[in-house]
């Protein structure tokens, strides 16, 4: 599997928000998007995930041109979007082709997966946001994609709900071996979960710098490290 970007700009009322863009996502990988508000994180993950072909150059997949959505490129989104008449299993159901036994069994794993057994049949106003995103990150594994786009999906959780969303991502990544491109303006999660980090300029959205880091999985969220490195980002984006 392989994700390509060549050359994307994309334009909005006159005003470039991403230029220039080259970029190649390899199977398995963790690539976080990271920068200043406003330089195109989200913009590119929408051209990404097949939403937006409104832009100049050119998005692969597997070599082919993205001409539009695709199931095997599943998206999470900050706010979790559950649909609000369904139930937490009708949620994560939604996406499947049929509602056989074998179907449902496959979205009770997952709903055991990511920690909401016992939680099925609540509807989504009656869930957390932390809650209200773990279904939604089932909703998008439940259908087997190969990448997972992420646009911020916990900033706006609290501190600890965020970390614990931050392992599950890691957690998914080992057992599925899902390739994963997450926008996030944090940088400490940008180093807990990335092989490589895609650090953007603003105005309009450049990469400015591509950082793989070698630290080895378990990380720990503190060490020299990891500080180092970001030093190096804040360096920068002139922090």
């Amino acid at each position: 599997m392989s994700l390509t970007v060549d050359r994307l700009t994309r334009t909005f009322n006159g005003m470039t928000a991403i230029k220039d863009i080259d970029l190649k996502v390899q199977n398995g990988e963790f690539v976080c998007l990271l920068g200043k508000g406003g330089c195109g994180k989200s913009t590119l993950l929408r051209t990404l995930s097949g939403l937006d072909l409104d832009y100049e150059g050119t998005v692969s997949y597997n070599a082919t041109p993205l001409t539009g959505v695709r199931e095997e490129i599943g998206i999470i989104f900050q706010e979790s979007r559950l649909l609000p008449w369904l139930t937490v299993l009708e949620n994560i159901r939604f996406g499947l082709k049929d509602h056989e036994q074998e179907t449902l069994n496959r979205v009770n794993r997952f709903i055991e997966y990511v920690g909401l057994t016992g939680k099925e049949k609540l509807y989504p106003k009656a869930l957390s946001g932390g809650m209200s995103q773990r279904a939604a990150i089932a909703r998008s594994l439940v259908c087997d994609p190969e990448v997972l786009l992420l646009d911020e999906p916990f900033s706006a959780l609290d501190h600890f709900t965020k970390l614990e969303l931050q392992d599950l991502l890691l957690k998914i990544q080992a057992k599925y071996n899902t390739t994963m491109v997450m926008v996030t303006h944090d940088i400490d999660e940008a180093l807990y979960l990335a092989d490589r980090i895609v650090v953007l300029s603003s105005q309009p959205g450049m990469i400015k710098d591509i950082i793989d880091i070698n630290s080895p999985r378990q990380r720990t969220r503190t060490s020299q490290d990891l500080q180092q490195v970001k030093k190096e980002i804040l360096t920068i984006l002139h922090v």
